[in-house]
């Protein structure tokens, strides 16, 4: 299962009715203390895969449970273009979900704050979510419509051609298990 939620409870009960062995893979606010399923699926050490060794200590310090594994996320380098250089017409790039959880209002007054030093700003935020009509008013609240770009949900490829684009990724996440958007930034 990914996330150690409602699936991985099903999983969790399917697989000791069945016999088969049952692998939860933590990948972020599973790990935090406010998880109340793990009570329910009653996890062993070795069921349990951490995307990251923050994850595992998150883990176990929330639920008195050591995940036995860690796997950590990668990037295939193979889906990156080979050669050649491009312009940097993006300044500042945010990629991700628009929920209130990654502080995208953060990144609003980062780049409303960049432009008092730097007029010509260009920001964007690649993403779509429960904020982005919040983040939408913050814009236009603040006069930076003509500063940050919100081109809402970016096909995977794409995004990565915007990473070269740009000159600085911020991300303003309040709490992740494991950023890949860093890694592949």
């Amino acid at each position: 299962s990914f996330w150690c939620g409602e699936c991985a409870l099903i999983g969790h009960y399917f697989g000791w009715w069945y016999g088969l062995p049952h692998y939860c893979w933590l990948c972020g606010q599973d790990a935090r203390e406010k998880n109340r399923l793990v009570k329910w699926i009653r996890p062993s050490s070795g069921e349990l895969i951490a995307m990251s060794d923050f994850l595992v200590r998150e883990f176990q310090r929330n639920h008195g449970i050591r995940p036995g594994h860690m796997i950590p996320n990668a990037i295939d380098p193979g889906i990156y273009p080979c050669g050649g250089s491009m312009e940097r017409t993006i300044d500042v790039l945010g990629v991700g979900s628009l929920s209130r959880l990654k502080q995208y209002d953060v990144f609003v007054e980062v780049a409303g704050a960049l432009t008092g030093v730097f007029p010509a700003l260009r920001a964007m935020i690649c993403g779509d979510g429960e904020a982005e009509e919040e983040i939408r008013q913050m814009i236009v609240r603040r006069g930076l419509p003509e500063h940050i770009a919100l081109p809402g949900l970016v096909p995977h490829s794409e995004v990565l051609q915007l990473m070269r684009r740009a000159k600085i990724l911020l991300h303003t996440s309040n709490y992740e298990g494991f950023g890949v958007v860093c890694l592949e930034a």
